[in-house]
C-alpha cells in the first residue's frame, strides 16, 4: 500500500508539473530554459560573468526588434542559434512584453540626403578609420585634421543624433572617409551619413 501511495503521489505531481509547464507561454517557457540563468531580476555581482546582462526590467525597455536581432545576429547569437526563428521571436516578445512589428527602414526614409555628391578621395581632408584612428590605437586626432582643439570642448553642442532602427547597439567601428560617415548596426545594416547635417545617402 505504501508504495502504491508513492506510485499515485508521484504521478500526481507529474500531472502537475506537466499542467505548469503548459499553462507558460513558449516564449516564457524559452526564457526559463535558456535565459533566465543570466537575466535576473536583480543585477548581478560586480565581478560576475553576468555582470553586464540586461536585469528583466532592463530588457522590458528594449524593442522586441532590438532582442530578436540581438539573437539572430549580434551578440547574442551563439545562444540564439540553437532556438528556432519562431522561437527567438517568441522569447524576445516574452522578454520585452512588446510584440515584433518590422519598423526597418522609418527612420532612415525620414531623414534622406536631398543632394548626395560622389564620394571624395578617402586619402584627403579629415578621416577617422577604426576605433583607435589607426593600428597603433591612439585614438589621437590633431587640431588640423579635426578641426578643433581641446579648448573647443567645453563649447560643444548636440548638432544631430542618429538612431538605429530595430537594435540594441551598434556593431563596428565609425568610418569617416571621403566626405562620407560610415556606420554599422547589430543587424548588419550599414549607413551612409553626411557628417554635417546626419541625413542619409545610402543605407
Amino acid at each position: 500500500m505504501h508504495m502504491h501511495r508513492s506510485g499515485l503521489a508521484a504521478v500526481v505531481l507529474s500531472l502537475l508539473a506537466g499542467t505548469a509547464l503548459a499553462a507558460q507561454s513558449e516564449g516564457e517557457l524559452i526564457f526559463t530554459t535558456h535565459c533566465a540563468a543570466c537575466h535576473m531580476a536583480t543585477p548581478a555581482p560586480a565581478g560576475s560573468p553576468n555582470e553586464k546582462a540586461p536585469t528583466r526590467s532592463q530588457l522590458a525597455e528594449f524593442s522586441a526588434e532590438a532582442v530578436l536581432n540581438s539573437l539572430t545576429s549580434g551578440k547574442m547569437q551563439l545562444q540564439g542559434s540553437v532556438l528556432t526563428e519562431t522561437q527567438r521571436r517568441a522569447v524576445s516578445e516574452f522578454a520585452t512584453g512588446k510584440l515584433v512589428a518590422s519598423t526597418a527602414g522609418s527612420a532612415v526614409a525620414t531623414n534622406r540626403c536631398t543632394n548626395s555628391a560622389p564620394m571624395g578621395d578617402p586619402a584627403a581632408g579629415p578621416s577617422w578609420n577604426g576605433w583607435g584612428n589607426g593600428p597603433a590605437g591612439t585614438r589621437f586626432q590633431d587640431a588640423k585634421s579635426g578641426g578643433i582643439t581641446a579648448a573647443d570642448l567645453p563649447r560643444l553642442k548636440l548638432k544631430w543624433a542618429f538612431g538605429y532602427t530595430g537594435v540594441a547597439s551598434a556593431s563596428s567601428a565609425r568610418v569617416l572617409a571621403g566626405g562620407g560617415l560610415f556606420v554599422g548596426s547589430e543587424s548588419g545594416e550599414v549607413h551612409a551619413l553626411d557628417p554635417a547635417s546626419g541625413c542619409t545617402h545610402w543605407s
